[in-house]
């Protein structure tokens, strides 16, 4: 999801959040390149975060990134746990973390039997339309922190296993 920020216009290191102006984090980002043979060189770029998630800025304006999964670093225990499963049992628990945050799944056993779970980390948001395009990141109310739970998402299972 896109948010558009807006920026001070006497510190464009500061976004509107509700009523206040807030600072964007800022770092470095050190980015290592190949260039040929054994060449290699280290471009810095500044980096910034805001509420919302990382931020790609110009000089006067800036767009956030909020990703459902960033910052989740479970997702390989999942794909683990999942490859792992002996039983549909062990492979829906698997699924129940929700730490990959959005694949298509199908699990099948050797005797014949299938589960399909649209695995997603999918945020439980304030409903308002536009939510295909850019949205006001000054709106406070549509900072989500919750996700549905995995007994809501899409799943289709044979139960002959359980």
């Amino acid at each position: 999801m896109l948010f558009r920020s807006e920026l001070d216009p006497d510190d464009p290191m500061r976004y509107r959040f509700g009523s206040e102006w807030l600072t964007l984090e800022s770092g470095q980002a050190e980015i290592p390149v190949r260039l040929f043979g054994g060449f290699q060189w280290t471009f810095s770029r500044d980096i910034y975060w805001s509420v919302h998630g990382p931020v790609v800025r110009t000089e006067d304006r800036a767009v956030a990134i909020r990703f459902a999964g960033w910052g989740d670093a479970g997702q390989v225990a999942q794909w683990y746990r999942m490859n792992r499963a002996r039983t549909i049992q062990e492979w829906t628990a698997a699924m129940a973390s929700q730490a990959v945050p959005v694949f298509n799944t199908v699990y099948a056993s050797g005797e014949g039997n299938i589960g399909y779970i649209y695995n997603a980390r999918i945020p439980a948001r304030t409903v308002v339309p536009g939510w295909d395009g850019r949205m006001p990141g000054t709106d406070q109310s549509l900072v989500w922190d919750n996700y549905l739970p995995f007994e809501d998402l899409p799943q289709v299972h044979d139960r002959s296993e359980e």
